[in-house]
C-alpha cells in the first residue's frame, strides 16, 4: 500500500553526456551504433529523484520491449536530487527473440506505483531503436512444443485470484485482504523444452516472473496460492486485469504461437472478505442396477457363440455342432443349438422346458434340470432337424424358454427369441479361407501412422482434432496384429469400440451388471462398485460379452494414445482365448499382475514390429536432465506401487524381473543386457511364455521373482535410463503417449 506522505519524484533522467535510455552494440559506448539481432545489445538507463524529499522504501524500475516486460531492478532508497543507473546490461537478446526492424524500448520508474510522488505522470520514458541483421531461423522440425495456460489441479481456469488459498475459481476479492493467485501451464505439443519463462501482469504492469526448468511434452506445471501480489503492486477497489503470458520473449519455437496468453478481468471490493464458501456436498454415488428378486431365465451368448440360437449343416464326418452359425442345406440335417442362462442370484429350484419353433410351428421340446444352486448357471442343447424338412429359402427358428410356465420369473418378456436363416438348395459351400493381406495392403494400412504420431490433440472430446483419426487407429492396429500373429482381426472374435467417455462408462456399467448380476446379494454391491470404479479410472477395458471379446477404448486421448491403449488391450484379448484359465480362475494380486505383464509386453511387441516394418524409431526420447528425472521417477513409482499390489505397476516389475532372471531359460537376460531391449521376436516368445503360466502357479511364480530382487531392480533402472538418447533432436522425440512402453517394457 502506498505510504500516505509524499516521498519524492522519480523520473527518467539523462546525466551529462549520457542518455536516460540507450541501446548500443559496443560495451561502454555512449551512442547507439549499428544494432544487430544476432549480436549482444547493451542497455543503459538512469532515473533521478527530482522531488524535495528522499524515497525511503523499495521501488522498482522496469524495462519493456514493444510493451512486453524485459527486466526489473529493485532500489531500496534514493535521496532527493540523487540518481541511479545501469550500464551495459547485456541480456536483452538472451531474453527476447528480436527481429530485424524498429522496436520500442520503454523505461518505467516506480513501475508498480509503490511510491507516493509529487508527480505521477512523468515516470515513463520511451525510445525507438532499429536492429539490423537476419532473423533467426529455427531448425526445421515436424515436432514442436506448444505452451498454453492451463487450469491448475482442481481449478476452473488457467489463472484465478481469490482471498482463499484453496479456491477453485476467482471470487470475493477485496483490496483489504491478501489475494491468492493460482496459475497453470501445459506443454501441449510433441517436443520437450529445457526451460520457459512465465510473466504475470496486473493492469499492464509486470508483477512477477518465473522460469520453469523444462517441460516435457504433454506435461504441465502450476503455481498455487501465490500471495505476493499486494506486496508488489497497489490494488485499489475496482476492476482490474490479470494477465498470464507464457514465453514472453518468443524464445521457444512453438507449433502454435497464438495461445500463450490468458487474461482475467476481475473486481476487487473493499473491506474484509466474506466467509469462505463451504466445500460442495459430495454427490451421491450412482445407484447400482437392481438385481432380480426371482429367477430370470433368458437367452444368453457365452464366449465362442454367434448367438443364443445357432444353426448349421455338416457334410459327412461333421464337427462340433454348438456355437457357430454355418451354411445350411436342404440336403443335409440342420443342427439347431440354443443356450440360456439364469441371470439372477435366485435359483430356479425346478425343471423347465424350452420349446423350439420352425416358422412358428413347434418342432421339439427340450427339457432342462434346475437346482437349488443354479443361480447364474448356463444350459445348452442341440436339436437335429432331418434333411428335407424344409424347402430352400429363408426360415425362422425360435425358442420359448420355460414354455410350460414352471418357473416364476422376474421377467417373462425375455423368454422368446427367434432368428432367420437361409437353407441352400444344394451342398454347403466350403468355408471361406482366413483373411490374408498382401505386402502392399499392409503398407496401405500403415500409411497414416507417421502422420498419426504427429497429432497432439485428442481423437475425441472437447479437445478433439478436426480430422477423424479413428479409421487410421483401427488400420494400424489391424496391420500390427497381423504382422505379429499372422491373423486378421476380422477373423478373431473381437469387437473393438472407441467411445466418448460417457458412452464408455455406460457400456462398462452394463458389462459390470451382466458379469455380477447373479452374485449373492451380499457380494453384489462390493463387486459392482469395484467393477464400476475400475472402469471409470481406465482408458481401455477388455471383457467377454455377447459371445465375443469386447475391447472398449476411451477416445479422450491423442490418436497415438488411443492406438497404444488398443494395442495393450489386444494383448489382453489374445490372452483371453489362448489362456482363458487365467481370466476364469480365482483372481489374485499376482494373477492380475501377470495378466497386465502379458498385455504390456504384447504392446511392446506391436510397436517394435511397427518400427521394424517401417524402418523408424517411434520410441526414442532425448537424454536431458528433465527427461532423466522423469524416467527415474517413473521407475521409482512402478517399484513403489508394485509393492502395494497395483496391478499395472506390478506387471512392469514382474516383466523386468522375469526377463533379467529368465526362469524359463529363453535367453532374455542376455539379450536385454546386451542390446538394452528385447527384439520384437524375443518379446513375442516372452509373451507366449507368460501365457503358459497356470493360474494356480501365478503366486509362486511372482513370489520367486520378487524375492531378493534388489540387484535386478537396480539393473532394471540402469537399462531403462540407458534408452534415453544423447543429442536427440526434437524431430526424433517419440510421442508422449508412448513413454511408458518405451522405457518400461523389457
Amino acid at each position: 500500500t502506498p505510504v500516505p506522505a509524499i516521498s519524492g519524484n522519480l523520473h527518467p533522467f539523462a546525466p551529462p553526456g549520457k542518455a536516460a535510455l540507450n541501446a548500443h552494440r559496443s560495451e561502454g559506448a555512449l551512442t547507439t551504433g549499428n544494432l544487430v539481432v544476432d549480436d549482444v545489445t547493451y542497455i543503459d538507463w538512469h532515473i533521478r529523484n527530482e522531488g524535495p524529499l528522499p524515497v525511503t522504501r523499495r521501488f522498482f524500475t522496469d524495462l519493456y520491449l514493444d510493451g512486453m516486460f524485459v527486466q526489473r531492478w529493485s532500489t531500496r532508497e534514493l535521496g532527493s536530487g540523487s540518481y541511479i543507473g545501469v550500464a551495459d546490461w547485456s541480456r536483452l537478446t538472451d531474453e527476447f527473440n528480436i527481429t530485424p526492424g524498429d522496436h520500442a524500448l520503454r523505461l518505467v520508474a516506480d513501475a508498480t506505483d509503490l511510491i507516493a510522488e509529487t508527480d505521477e505522470t512523468d515516470n515513463v520514458f520511451e525510445r525507438t531503436f532499429t536492429w539490423g541483421g537476419t532473423a533467426k531461423t529455427p531448425a526445421a522440425s515436424a515436432k514442436h512444443p506448444n505452451l498454453v495456460p492451463y487450469p491448475a489441479t482442481d481449478r476452473v481456469a488457467a489463472l484465478i485470484a481469490s482471498p482463499y488459498a484453496d479456491a477453485a475459481g476467482s471470487n470475493a476479492l477485496t483490496a483489504d485482504a491478501r489475494t491468492f493467485v493460482t496459475w497453470g501451464l501445459r506443454n501441449a505439443g510433441l517436443a520437450s523444452i529445457a526451460n520457459v519463462s512465465v510473466h504475470l501482469y496486473f493492469d499492464d504492469i509486470f508483477v512477477e516472473g518465473w522460469v520453469i526448468n523444462g517441460l516435457l511434452a504433454d506435461s504441465g506445471t502450476e503455481l498455487v496460492a501465490w500471495d505476493d501480489l499486494s506486496r508488489i503492486v497497489s490494488i485499489a477497489p475496482g476492476t482490474h486485469t490479470l494477465r498470464l503470458v507464457v514465453d514472453p520473449g518468443g524464445l521457444v519455437v512453438e507449433s502454435d504461437e497464438a495461445d500463450n496468453l490468458f487474461e482475467a478481468r476481475l473486481s476487487w471490493a473493499s473491506g474484509p472478505p466474506p466467509l469462505a464458501e463451504p466445500a460442495p456436498t459430495p454427490q451421491p454415488a450412482r445407484p447400482l442396477a437392481t438385481q432380480p428378486s426371482r429367477p430370470n431365465l433368458a437367452p444368453a451368448i457365452p464366449y465362442g457363440w454367434d448367438a443364443a440360437i445357432v444353426a448349421k449343416s455338416y457334410a459327412a464326418g461333421g464337427a462340433d455342432t454348438e456355437g457357430f452359425d454355418g451354411p445350411l442345406s436342404v440336403e443335409q440335417p440342420a443342427f439347431l443349438s440354443i443356450v440360456l442362462r439364469n441371470a439372477s442370484p435366485v435359483a430356479t429350484d425346478g425343471d423347465f422346458d424350452v420349446e423350439l419353433f420352425l416358422d412358428d410351428e413347434s418342432i421339439s421340446v427340450l427339457s432342462f434340470n434346475g437346482t437349488l444352486d443354479d443361480a447364474g448357471s448356463w444350459w445348452s442343447d442341440t436339436f437335429q432337424l432331418p434333411a428335407g424338412s424344409v424347402s430352400a429359402g429363408t426360415h425362422r427358428v425360435g425358442m420359448m424358454i420355460d414354455s410350460g410356465g414352471a418357473v416364476d420369473e422376474a421377467d417373462e418378456v425375455d423368454n422368446v427369441l427367434q432368428r432367420t436363416f437361409e437353407w441352400l438348395p444344394g451342398p454347403v459351400p466350403a468355408p471361406a479361407p482366413p483373411v490374408a493381406y498382401t505386402e502392399p495392403e499392409v503398407d496401405g494400412l500403415l500409411a497414416r501412422l507417421p502422420d498419426l504420431l504427429l497429432v497432439a490433440r485428442h481423437l475425441g472430446g472437447p479437445d478433439a482434432t478436426e480430422a477423424d483419426w479413428t479409421p487410421a487407429v483401427l488400420d494400424v492396429a489391424t496391420a500390427a496384429y497381423y504382422l505379429v500373429t499372422g491373423v486378421s482381426l476380422d477373423d478373431e472374435r473381437f469387437v473393438i469400440e472407441i467411445l466418448p467417455g460417457e458412452e464408455y462408462d455406460a457400456r462398462h456399467r452394463d458389462q459390470c451388471f451382466s458379469r455380477h448380476v447373479a452374485e449373492s446379494p451380499e457380494e453384489y454391491p462390493t463387486s459392482m462398485a469395484r467393477c464400476i470404479e475400475k472402469g471409470e479410472s481406465s482408458a481401455g477395458l477388455t471383457l467377454q460379452a455377447e459371445g465375443e471379446i469386447l475391447i472398449t477404448v476411451r477416445q479422450e486421448e491423442t490418436p497415438a494414445g488411443v492406438l497404444n491403449t488398443l494395442l495393450h488391450e489386444l494383448g489382453h484379448a489374445r490372452q483371453r482365448f489362448l489362456a482363458p484359465d487365467q481370466s476364469e480362475g480365482v483372481q489374485s494380486t499376482a494373477l492380475n499382475g501377470l495378466q497386465e505383464a502379458e498385455a504390456q509386453v504384447f504392446e511392446a511387441v506391436m510397436w517394435r514390429t511397427l518400427e521394424d516394418r517401417l524402418g523408424g524409431r517411434f520410441l526414442s526420447y532425448p537424454a536431458f536432465a528433465l527427461m532423466e528425472e522423469y524416467a527415474r521417477n517413473l521407475f521409482d513409482t512402478q517399484v513403489e506401487e508394485a509393492a502395494s499390489g497395483e496391478e499395472h505397476a506390478l506387471g512392469y516389475v514382474l516383466l523386468w524381473l522375469a526377463a533379467l532372471r529368465d526362469p524359463a531359460g529363453l535367453g532374455l537376460g542376455d539379450e536385454l543386457r546386451e542390446d538394452g531391449q528385447l527384439s520384437a521376436q524375443t518379446a513375442k516368445e516372452f509373451y507366449d511364455y507368460l501365457l503358459s503360466i497356470a493360474p494356480g502357479s501365478a503366486s509362486a511364480w511372482a513370489d520367486g521373482l520378487l524375492s531378493e530382487s534388489e540387484p535386478f531392480l537396480a539393473e532394471y533402472r540402469t537399462i531403462a535410463l540407458s534408452r534415453l538418447v544423447r543429442g536427440l533432436s526434437p524431430s526424433g522425440e517419440g510421442h508422449p503417449a508412448l513413454r511408458k512402453v518405451a522405457l518400461l517394457a523389457p
